[in-house]
């Protein structure tokens, strides 16, 4: 959904009940069994509403464990992730994309930089915390380095997937396109980075895209337009 409506954060409580819990904590065994090096860490979930001109997320707090249920739940017992990511546009106007490595949850899959949003050391979040791990994560993974003031909520993203949860955050380089292929440097996050053209939204449509990303560049397509 495009921001021109507020953005509101509210806590919650988890609607899961004992049952999808219990599945949850079933199914991570199984994939611990062939993945062990994946680690059951905290994570904030969310679930999005939006009426009135207002969006409202609503979080709380989660396991990785939880969110990965997604995968045997047929009834919709499991939590939805909160990320954030950054939409780096370079001078000659393409995003920035990397194809995550096989170590990862989702190995393959083509998506912007950016990582499962953490709590503040007193439980608590705000737009600014969340801004501030986008522009972490971004550093971490591309090795672009911002203040996160610099950085401005686009659109908030719900997946058709999964219903993930995701602030996305614009940032304009002064790099060409060919310029930010050579300077990225990151963490082993990612095996290769992509570059994706708004006026090109139907390449997307094939491969292992994240979700999001038709819907992202085709608001970044009808700005320029505009």
């Amino acid at each position: 959904m495009m921001l021109d409506a507020a953005v509101v954060l509210e806590r919650t409580e988890s609607p899961l009940d004992d049952a999808a819990i219990e599945r949850a904590h079933e199914h991570w065994a199984s994939i611990q069994a062939n993945r062990p090096w994946l680690f059951d860490g905290p994570i904030v979930a969310a679930i999005v509403d939006s009426h009135s001109g207002t969006v409202t997320v609503r979080w709380y707090p989660s396991t990785y464990s939880r969110y990965l249920a997604r995968d045997v739940a047929c009834d919709g017992g499991y939590d939805r992730a909160l990320f954030a990511s950054v939409v780096v546009r370079s001078s000659d106007g393409l995003v920035l994309f990397g194809a995550m490595a096989e170590a990862t949850s989702s190995p393959g899959r083509v998506q912007l930089p950016g990582g499962n949003v953490e709590l503040a050391s007193d439980g608590s979040l705000d737009e600014p915390g969340i801004r501030a791990e986008a522009a972490r994560e971004l550093r971490e993974e591309t090795g672009i380095a911002v203040d996160p003031g610099v950085l401005r909520l686009h659109r908030v993203s719900v997946g058709d997937a999964y219903g993930d949860v995701g602030f996305l955050y614009h940032y304009d380089s002064e790099l060409t396109a060919s310029e930010l292929l050579t300077a990225v440097d990151g963490e082993a996050e990612f095996t290769r980075f992509v570059l994706a053209d708004p006026a090109d939204v139907d390449a997307t449509r094939e491969g292992n895209w994240v979700d999001y990303a038709e819907g992202l560049l085709v608001s970044l397509r009808d700005e320029g337009s505009a």
